[in-house]
């Protein structure tokens, strides 16, 4: 954002962007509840996934999602070439 508005701009967005999510959650009496890294990064993992798999939908694409051994034995492989 700061590059479409610039700095002062990009940073009274933000403020106003904060300012309407505690206003809602103060509203409606929402609870905060503080995520652990790996919390936050295994959902944003599932958010990509999602994402992905939704672009490729549209582009007539379909997604294959490799398991943890079968990357670890790609890599080994390729590390081995």
């Amino acid at each position: 954002m700061k590059g479409r508005l610039g700095t002062q701009a990009a940073l009274t967005a933000t403020a106003h962007k904060i300012a309407r999510i505690v206003y809602l959650a103060l509203k409606h009496g929402m609870t905060y509840v503080r995520q652990s890294q790996e919390q936050y990064e295994a959902q944003m993992k599932e958010k990509q996934i999602k994402a992905l798999r939704r672009k490729a939908r549209q582009l007539g694409l379909e997604v294959i999602e490799k398991t943890s051994a079968s990357v670890a034995t790609t890599v080994a492989a390729a590390e081995q070439e």
